[in-house]
């Protein structure tokens, strides 16, 4: 009726969902940001449009950390199937885990059937559970004389860093030396030598991506260095002079708690 007498449609989208659509589920859980950065939010997006008024920080929303318990600070709707959970910013390393409904409801009433058997608002069986591990922070160490600039977020190692339990790194033995080249920047401009460096850094176990810088910005060659990474020899490397190599392993696994490099001479010109 009215004055008008015309109904207009300007486009339409239909999403498949699966077989059964008589209830939602959380599909997926993503994070906010990198894990190598403090996490404060995680959205999950549904299969369908959810009702928000059934969705806040009080119904049915819990998160664990390695800690305990961790107080959820707010959901907000991002859109009709992407809801944000918020919560205090975590840094602590290890394993976190999200638990969500299952009396969270669409527009039609129909509760979670997060396990997909038809059978909605199970107490156990249709709780959406999304996990995720923060790891430990990276470990990185500059190496050379103790005035020398030390590059941000870099610790500093000088020759007269031996290992000990409460700093957790240092030189397990040997003649060591230091020298600043100048230029470059704070890594490439100073090194620590001798003719074995056995060094060693308290870490969690796990995998790592190992970055190995190593060189000389002054006129000296150094060749026939072998590089061993947890007990295994895994390169011999020869730098020119002037030259910075960098080696990268990746997935090295360490399983004592302790990192153990050892970069050995074997002769050559140098």
């Amino acid at each position: 009726g009215g004055s008008d007498g015309n109904a207009v449609l300007n486009g339409l989208t239909l999403v498949w969902v699966g077989q059964d659509a008589s209830a939602p589920r959380v599909q997926q859980m993503t994070l906010t940001g990198e894990l190598l950065d403090p996490v404060d939010s995680a959205v999950l997006t549904f299969s369908r449009p959810m009702d928000p008024s059934t969705f806040t920080a009080a119904d049915d929303v819990a998160l664990t950390g390695p800690s305990g318990p961790i107080v959820v600070d707010s959901v907000v709707q991002l859109s009709a199937t992407e809801f944000e959970v918020r919560f205090p910013s975590q840094t602590e390393s290890g394993d976190y885990s999200l638990e969500v409904g299952p009396d969270i409801r669409d527009f039609q009433g129909s509760p979670l059937d997060q396990d997909g058997d038809g059978s909605s608002g199970e107490p156990a069986d249709d709780v959406f559970v999304g996990v995720f591990t923060i790891p430990p922070p990276a470990s990185r160490f500059d190496f050379g004389p103790a005035w020398t600039p030390v590059a941000a977020g870099y610790t500093q190692v000088t020759h007269n860093s031996g290992y000990s339990s409460a700093a957790g790194f240092g030189w397990q033995g040997g003649f060591i030396q230091t020298i600043d080249r100048g230029g470059g920047d704070a890594v490439s401009r100073d090194l620590a030598y001798g003719s074995q460096l056995d060094f060693a850094a308290d870490i969690a176990n796990g995998a790592y991506d190992v970055t190995i810088t190593l060189g000389d910005l002054g006129p000296y060659l150094h060749d026939d260095v072998e590089v061993y990474v947890e007990g295994r020899r895994l390169e011999t490397v020869s730098t020119a002079p002037q030259e910075i190599a960098a080696l990268i392993f990746e997935g090295v696994s360490v399983a004592d708690g302790q990192f153990n490099l050892t970069l050995l001479d074997t002769g050559g010109a140098d």
